[in-house]
């Protein structure tokens, strides 16, 4: 099933998330350049999502935790930014 863009799709945000597959723990991008933000689903309700920004432009950041909605910008699943680094630390 092919699933359009989230910019300017109005639906509630928790149905944008079951029809992509996202849950708790899947990063998404949204934006470019140095509008480019990452953040990290922590829970998809009946009728909100809650995330936290975890990279903007580029650089990490520890925003909190919020109500969040896809309308904005188009958002796309990413792999987790920071794999590469907790590999790293467990070896």
């Amino acid at each position: 099933m092919s699933v359009g863009s989230t910019f300017k799709d109005r639906r509630p945000a928790p149905v944008i998330c079951r029809e992509r597959g996202w849950s708790a723990g899947t990063f998404v991008v949204g934006g470019e350049g140095a509008a480019q933000v990452v953040i990290l689903i922590t829970a998809v309700g009946e009728e909100e999502v809650l995330a936290r920004g975890v990279s903007f432009k580029g650089k990490p950041v520890k925003w909190f935790e919020g109500q969040w909605n896809f309308y904005s910008k188009d958002w796309q699943q990413v792999p987790d930014p920071f794999a590469k680094f907790k590999s790293n630390k467990e070896a």
